[in-house]
């Protein structure tokens, strides 16, 4: 399950759960409702504090594959003069 995913199942089960608060009648089911309401909010709110944190690790990550990425690309570029010398001396 993604992120993403997860994210808007929270969102949208607060906006239920906060619509729910709205049409109960009495103050018990107001009461009942508001503390699932709470609930809610609270699993929002840890769900967007992982979010956060992923955003933030982001430049880590794409520090890493950048250098990845050059490494790969010098050592094709390695293989590729070594394999001009080569084929240069006719020595494969």
């Amino acid at each position: 399950m993604t992120g993403n995913f997860r994210q808007n199942r929270a969102r949208e089960h607060m906006d239920l759960m906060k619509h729910e608060v709205k049409q109960a009648k009495t103050t018990e089911q107001i009461e009942k409702k508001a503390v699932f309401y709470e609930e809610a909010v609270a699993a929002f709110d840890s769900q967007a504090t992982k979010v956060i944190e992923c955003l933030s690790q982001l430049p880590t990550i794409q520090q890493s594959h950048v250098k990845d990425i050059v490494e790969y690309f010098e050592t094709i570029g390695q293989f590729h003069t070594k394999m001009a010398g080569a084929i240069a001396k006719r020595d494969f």
